[in-house]
């Protein structure tokens, strides 16, 4: 079964996948990766690969195959080859180099024939690494055709293939709309990409930006300075939220403050200012465990800072409403 099949066969809906849905795990050494894990790992944590010549020549050796009335077999040949260049650098590492070489090289190969190959790599292939070697195909096309879209659209709803789709939805009329519609449908590694490639044009993204976005099953962390920055957050705090908008930043702010790989607090510009604005309206809201437990770090990070003393008066208040010793006690817990 293709991986096309695979997913198309678990749709809920007809427009999102299960929770739990994983792709079939790779037979790796060690533990397997999780579905995106891999080229999120590499984006955000290694940067880029030496990519050796001889992968160039393997690129054109590979495309210079396909011709007009290409058959099976040459697409076997062709899946073996891009499948043990996916295995060596990754789909990702080579997106660039496998782009450039396309059209630099345009007189000597066939557009329509790669093309061709492109829909059968996303829709035939059971190797991950040639499923996103036809996706990076298609951004080369930028086809604005429906069914393709559709396709496209599809492949986005799984965490492996969100990342390589977002950069052909970017090119569509109303990309970052597209992008927000599959990035509310996944959960991991295709929410942290969708964040990341969005841009705010919107009321309805940026309140998805700041009220959901940034929740995903990898890390918080890796979303939460953009969350706070595209979404608007900072401005927010500086007049009257509602309490859903409270609630969201709370979540944005909390998992800054956790840490992790993009850092803590100590990242984020004028975060006194921040945590001063956020105590305030702290002040006027309805308040659950997790936020009094961020509004006592927060005391912890300003106490020995002698111009928050302001913010350490509103910290304490909050500490020492009754309220607080009441949701506290009810949920087990003590500050």
């Amino acid at each position: 079964m293709s991986i096309f099949e695979y997913i198309n066969k678990h749709l809920v809906d007809d427009d999102h996948l299960p929770d739990d849905f994983t792709l079939p795990k790779l037979e790796e050494k060690g533990l397997p990766w999780a579905d995106g894990a891999k080229d999120g790992v590499f984006l955000y944590h290694v940067g880029e690969k030496d990519i050796e010549p001889d992968a160039t020549l393997r690129i054109g050796a590979a495309l210079s195959q396909l011709r007009p009335g290409a058959n099976e077999e040459t697409y076997k040949t062709i899946d073996l080859m891009l499948s043990r260049l996916g295995e060596e650098y990754g789909a990702l590492a080579l997106i660039d180099t496998f782009q450039t070489y396309i059209p630099m090289h345009a007189d000597e190969l066939d557009a329509e024939a790669i093309y061709e190959y492109s829909i059968h790599a996303i829709t035939e292939s059971d190797d991950r690494e040639v499923v996103k070697f036809g996706i990076e195909l298609q951004e080369l096309f930028q086809v604005q055709e429906e069914d393709v879209k559709n396709l496209i659209r599809l492949m986005a709803l799984s965490d492996e293939f969100s990342l390589f789709c977002f950069y052909i939805m970017k090119g569509w009329e109303n990309g970052d709309t597209e992008i927000l519609e599959a990035g509310r449908r996944v959960h991991g590694w295709g929410r942290i990409h969708a964040v990341q490639m969005i841009e705010p044009k919107t009321s309805l993204i940026k309140a998805w930006l700041l009220k959901e976005a940034v929740e995903n099953n990898v890390d918080y962390n890796y979303s939460a300075f953009l969350c706070f920055d595209k979404s608007g957050a900072r401005e927010k705090l500086k007049r009257e939220i509602t309490q859903e908008e409270f609630d969201g930043i709370a979540t944005i702010i909390q998992s800054i403050m956790a840490g992790g790989p993009n850092g803590g607090i100590e990242n984020l510009p004028n975060s006194e200012e921040v945590i001063r604005d956020f105590v305030k309206q702290a002040l006027t809201k309805e308040l659950d465990v997790e936020d009094y437990e961020l509004i006592w770090s927060m005391g912890v990070v300003v106490s020995d800072n002698g111009r928050a003393v302001d913010i350490s008066k509103n910290i304490e208040t909050i500490i020492t409403d009754p309220k607080c010793k009441e949701v506290m006690k009810a949920a087990g817990k003590e500050l």
